[in-house]
């Protein structure tokens, strides 16, 4: 009983001290470190309650934004939707700006040795009816600090350089730039148009795409959705107009393509684009101009757009060679240089590779190289179906096949040697249901499902060195 008694005495001794020590040593530690930070902040206010920020720079035009419900929008020099995230940045950082050391001036001529006389910026933020006020001078000698002052105070103090940057906004990092904005699940209808009369027009049905004028075309829904992911991703390089402009002076009355986005609300977002004027040659090269009503500013865009951009039904179609989901392969199989070998999935994340029919599969240790290998196959789409029929080669450089969970065979794909130039189109050989077509497809393509494969093979032959070695020894 004793015994006990004084284990019980030292249990509640030990927990004494360890409260004690959290308390002083963890808890009045964090206190005192955030009264420090809260002495050295130089504005108290809560960054959501700001409802108006103003700049002033020398030889510049003051920019005043205002929020509006819970958007914030430019007032002036230009009226337009804001960049939501920059402004609140810019709001964010003047709440937490902090004073590396406070330095106590006494006459209003020496602040012209901070560069406060005319500040190179000031900023001023409203917050429930109170006026926040930050004035930004020179850097110190050392280059390390800023000078900065609160407007209507006699103090100066030190300021991180790391602040600067977020702080010197211009005009173009405060205004809105994405040329449309949607959700990809909302759209219900695309159509583009170019200039030599090209044209492709998707309406959404069900789960998937439809070509008008075209319904027996299988589209790939991927493919739409990074159409729609590059129209969205968009964004203003240079502002070339003011509001509302004549399209006509820019060339954009007869744009170079035309894209009509119809969301589930019949909302219409249309963007044109055009080529800058030939005298700029730089400009030319690398921008296209652009103008939509969602933003109503003729602008530049980068060029590369054009590159993404559908020409034809053709280049949204699915003309994908890997027709099966990757969760109804329980085993591929192949067979190359007179060797043969599969992968089995144990399970659903895990893979095991045997190179005997009937022996046990050897589980793999990185069984995300067959992830891979589906990627790789899921990626690739022939370039054309053979118009004649032909018979695959009688020692084909790879064969593989694949099996579902009852081991019964999807599929099986044959192609032979491969040319070094992977743009070259090559014959690939595909059974599905005893019929046996033939596709062609760069052979890049059939090159990066050898490299996955070989990936997988690099595991084994590496684990069955190992266990030789180990054998051996």
């Amino acid at each position: 009983m004793r015994r006990w008694r004084r284990v019980i005495i030292y249990l509640v001794v030990f927990i004494f001290l360890g409260g004690y020590f959290y308390y002083f040593e963890v808890v009045k530690r964090h206190e005192k470190e955030e009264r420090k930070r809260l002495e050295k902040k130089v504005f108290h206010f809560e960054p959501d309650g700001a409802s108006e920020v103003h700049l002033v720079r020398p030889n510049s035009k003051k920019i005043i934004i205002k929020k509006t419900g819970s958007k914030w929008m430019l007032e002036e020099p230009v009226k337009t939707e804001a960049d939501q995230a920059s402004v609140k940045g810019l709001v964010n950082v003047v709440a937490d700006i902090e004073a590396n050391k406070w330095l106590d001036v006494e006459k209003r001529e020496a602040l012209k040795n901070y560069g406060l006389d005319k500040p190179a910026l000031e900023i001023t933020v409203m917050v429930n009816g109170k006026t926040y006020s930050l004035r930004v001078g020179q850097k110190n000698p050392a280059g390390t600090s800023y000078y900065a002052q609160v407007a209507g105070q006699n103090r100066v103090f030190l300021m991180d350089t790391g602040r600067w940057g977020v702080l010197n906004k211009q005009l173009f990092d405060l205004r809105r730039k994405e040329l449309v904005t949607f959700e990809d699940e909302d759209v219900k209808s695309l159509t583009i148009g170019w200039d030599n009369s090209f044209s492709v027009q998707l309406v959404r049905e069900g789960g998937g795409w439809k070509c008008v004028g075209n319904p027996g075309m299988k589209i790939k829904n991927s493919k739409v959705e990074n159409v729609l992911d590059q129209i969205r991703w968009m964004r203003a390089r240079k502002f070339l107009s003011f509001e509302n402009p004549n399209l006509k002076d820019y060339g954009l009355d007869r744009p170079k393509v035309s894209i009509v986005v119809v969301t589930g609300d019949d909302k219409k977002h249309e963007v044109l684009l055009a080529e800058p004027r030939k005298d700029n040659e730089k400009e030319a090269k690398n921008f296209l101009m652009a103008y939509t009503d969602d933003l109503p500013f003729v602008v530049y865009v980068d060029k590369d757009i054009l590159n993404e951009i559908p020409k034809s039904p053709r280049d949204v179609e699915d003309r994908s060679v890997f027709v099966w989901k990757e969760e109804d392969i329980y085993r591929i199989a192949w067979a190359e240089g007179g060797k043969s070998y599969e992968v089995v999935k144990l399970s659903e994340d895990k893979w095991g590779i045997r190179i005997k029919d009937g022996e046990k599969p050897k589980e793999m240790k990185e069984s995300w190289r067959v992830r891979s290998l589906f990627w790789e196959l899921e990626d690739i789409e022939y370039d054309s179906v053979a118009s004649s029929a032909s018979s695959p080669p009688s020692k084909p450089a790879m064969e593989i096949s694949f099996f579902d969970k009852t081991g019964k065979e999807l599929g099986r794909w044959v192609w032979g040697k491969l040319p070094e130039d992977g743009e070259k189109l090559v014959p690939l050989w595909i059974t599905e249901g005893g019929k046996t077509k033939t596709v062609n497809i760069k052979a890049e393509g059939l090159k990066g499902v050898k490299e996955k494969i070989d990936d997988i093979l690099k595991e084994f032959e590496q684990e069955d060195r190992k266990a030789k070695d180990k054998y051996n020894h």
